[in-house]
């Protein structure tokens, strides 16, 4: 195999990494009794790096659609609190 397509199967790998491990916490969750989605978003990172190559410029951070989702959802946390508390800004 070349330099490449290992790189793609480690990163696909990765990939399924992530989401076994958000699969196994939904299920401890279930079993304890907590919330999916708590659990669900203490066990997936909101920030991964991709690897660079050699002469490339420095990994580029992106987020997951999980980290954009709790963000999003806690934006809506805070405007729905400023909005009860009557104030126009936060």
């Amino acid at each position: 195999m070349d330099q490449k397509t290992m790189e793609l199967v480690v990163s696909a790998l990765q990939a399924q990494k992530i989401k076994l491990e958000s699969a196994i916490a939904e299920l401890k969750a279930t079993l304890n009794g907590r919330t999916a989605s708590k659990a669900v978003a203490a066990a997936t990172p909101i920030i991964t790096v991709r690897s660079a190559k050699a002469g490339e410029r420095k990994a580029k951070r992106t987020m997951t659609a999980a980290g954009r989702k709790a963000l999003s959802e806690a934006a809506r946390r805070r405007w729905a609190k400023a909005k009860k508390a009557g104030t126009s800004t936060l």
